[in-house]
């Protein structure tokens, strides 16, 4: 997960306008910018590029959102996508997360943790106190076989 205030640092870093130029053609307009929006055909421009608030807008198809949903939309990418192409745009880092954030002891531990408990209620389920859940999986055609290969348990 990439931190908020690492997002912000991004954002703040971005020139939106600078980005948004990459695909559309922007004209001054005041403080604003205007162009033809592209994500919808239209004749005359209504799509508005704010600097100031670092937002973009199109009056014609409804499409706004800040620097990072205009790359999201404009290259059908992820946010994650998104925030790491701008970072380097900027010249920022992100360290990219493991998949699941642990490492790897602390996922052998927690295998062994799953392990100990499939274990027992396994233990649990073969007990004379397990008969009427052994009943209930032989009535539902579950066979012993089954209940070892899949580690069925019973609490």
């Amino acid at each position: 997960m990439i931190s908020p205030q690492l997002i912000e640092e991004i954002r703040g870093k971005t020139d939106i306008v600078a980005v948004i130029s990459e695909f559309v053609k922007l004209r001054k307009a005041g403080k604003n910018f205007t162009g033809s929006c592209p994500f919808h055909s239209e004749k005359n421009p209504s799509f508005t590029v704010s600097p100031d608030k670092q937002l973009f807008h199109c009056f014609g198809c409804g499409e706004g959102g800040n620097v990072f949903s205009f790359l999201m939309k404009a290259e059908s990418i992820s946010f994650a996508e998104a925030v790491e192409e701008l970072a380097s745009k900027v010249g920022i880092a992100v360290e990219k997360p493991t998949r699941s954030g642990l490492s790897n002891s602390e996922k052998d531990k927690l295998f062994e943790i799953m392990n100990l408990a499939a274990n027992f209620f396994g233990k649990m389920l073969a007990e004379a106190g397990g008969q009427a859940a052994r009943d209930y999986l032989k009535q539902r055609g579950i066979t012993e076989e089954t209940t070892k290969t899949f580690h069925l348990g019973f609490a």
